[in-house]
């Protein structure tokens, strides 16, 4: 477990490089498999498409976690 954590960090770190905006980056295991990826973003990154905030999203957690989880969600917190 205390390697997954890890892979989080770095899946935050590698998004804050190619976005610009450093996300808070969560998951869920079951039975050894990766079940979700929540990556949930300060705000809206600047100068990005929401595709490819996902595509990037995708590609940090394929190559941290070494595996695709089932469901991966991509929020936003916004100010009121």
């Amino acid at each position: 477990m205390k390697g997954a954590f890890a892979h989080s960090e770095a899946v935050s770190a590698d998004l804050e490089k190619s976005l610009g905006l450093k996300p808070l980056v969560g998951f869920t295991w079951n039975n050894g498999s990766l079940t979700s990826v929540n990556v949930t973003f300060p705000g809206i990154p600047p100068n990005a498409s929401l595709a490819e905030i996902v595509a990037s999203s995708k590609q940090a957690i394929r190559a941290e976690f070494k595996q695709m989880p089932q469901r991966i969600i991509v929020g936003f917190n916004v100010q009121p």
